[in-house]
């Protein structure tokens, strides 16, 4: 076979067509060619799907761990005993409040903001107008932080996580 015929053949079946064996009706070497430019086409595909949806669950990951942080840092900041600085605790208190929105996707993780939001909220006027409920609303602080804690828990599956690592290492 002459080499101009061959690359015609091999132009007449692109690998877009080529997805399609049926379609692509070059001689036994030539379907071979279109088989192999079909799979480094589907490998390909299939591995920017894989990043793409790694580097969305990493970027997702981080959102978590920074709402974990930012109700930490919150609940310790209000449960302990010392003054409150009302300018410091307000916006973040507001962030905090705003991410109810951002996680409206995971209804659990949802709804533990804002019930730890509720109790943040509830704990700031007792601080600030120093009231005798502190004691009990210590104990909702430490209950619904738990909770949201538990919700991130489950939707990142860290608690799998936790598991294997005992697992491979039980002493550790």
């Amino acid at each position: 076979m002459p080499t101009g015929q061959r690359g015609a053949d091999l132009l007449h079946c692109d690998y877009t067509r080529c997805r399609d064996t049926a379609n692509c009706n070059a001689r036994s070497l030539d379907t071979l060619t279109c088989r192999l430019a079909s799979s480094i086409w589907v490998g390909t595909s299939l591995a920017l799907n894989k990043e793409r949806r790694q580097l969305l669950w990493s970027k997702e990951l981080e959102r978590f761990l920074a709402l974990e942080e930012l109700a930490g840092q919150l609940v310790e900041e209000l449960a302990g005993y010392r003054t409150l600085e009302p300018s410091d605790i307000a916006p973040r208190l507001k962030e905090f409040e705003q991410a109810a929105g951002r996680f409206a996707r995971y209804d659990g993780v949802r709804r533990a903001v804002l019930q730890l939001h509720n109790t943040l909220g509830r704990m700031f006027v007792a601080k600030r107008d120093y009231t005798d409920e502190g004691r009990e609303l210590r104990t909702e602080l430490d209950r619904h932080l738990k909770q949201l804690l538990g919700a991130c828990d489950q939707i990142t599956g860290r608690e799998k996580l936790k598991h294997f690592w005992h697992c491979m290492f039980p002493n550790f």
